[in-house]
């Protein structure tokens, strides 16, 4: 079960300053948890899934027993930001880059080739408050 800590810590992410003090955010549905799981597992905080989640996931958390947690339908809808968060939702470690921006993963290199604005972007968001 999810702590009272963890819930805290959810809804306290909601403040923007709190955000980027942290260095945290909140990813909320399945669709969009799975796909970290799957690209970048390495971010990933805490995970807060429902039962029925969780059991229908098994084989994809396997790997994340230590930050999984089980939360109530009622304590998600309490702690979600977004009115439609049925199932998960999952604390985020924000992506660190270097000054020149050279790790960033190659999937969004090739988004950001085709308009050339990458540069621009990349540094607009290490230098962001």
């Amino acid at each position: 079960m999810i702590l009272n800590n963890e819930l805290k810590l959810i809804k306290s992410l909601r403040v923007r300053t709190s955000r980027y003090g942290e260095r945290l955010f909140v990813a909320e549905g399945s669709r969009l948890v799975l796909d970290i799981l799957k690209t970048n597992p390495s971010l990933l905080h805490l995970l807060a899934g429902t039962a029925d989640w969780i059991k229908r996931n098994e084989a994809k958390l396997s790997g994340f027993v230590n930050i999984l947690r089980e939360i109530a339908p009622r304590q998600l809808s309490d702690v979600a930001g977004l009115k439609t968060t049925e199932e998960v939702l999952a604390i985020v470690k924000f992506p660190e880059f270097d000054q020149d921006c050279n790790n960033v993963p190659e999937y969004h290199k090739r988004e950001y080739n085709q308009n050339s604005s990458f540069q621009t972007g990349c540094q607009s968001f290490l230098h962001h408050p």
